[in-house]
């Protein structure tokens, strides 16, 4: 017997295609940001060269993602995250 699928409810959606699209744009954010301040791009991570561009890093996060939640948010989102990356950590 075939099992039964548990679509994803309009909600569920909503966060399944909202978060890896609006993860690719921050992403995008942050390699224009790395670029502008220091030339580098994601490709060219190295301690020394990140720990040169971390305060524009950080303001593009904050203005990215922080300044948009309450500390609610934040909190819920940092426990949903822990939980998905356990789930996944060991279900591999």
């Amino acid at each position: 017997m075939a099992e039964e699928i548990h679509w994803l409810s309009e909600a569920e959606q909503r966060m399944w295609h909202g978060y890896p699209d609006s993860t690719r744009l921050l992403f995008r954010e942050l390699d224009r940001q790395l670029v502008a301040d220091r030339g580098i791009a994601f490709a060219d991570f190295g301690p020394a060269k990140l720990k040169s561009a971390s305060g524009g890093h950080a303001a593009t996060v904050r203005r990215g993602i922080f300044d948009l939640l309450s500390p609610r948010d934040v909190a819920s989102f940092a426990h949903a995250c822990a939980q998905i990356r356990t789930n996944l950590l060991e279900s591999s």
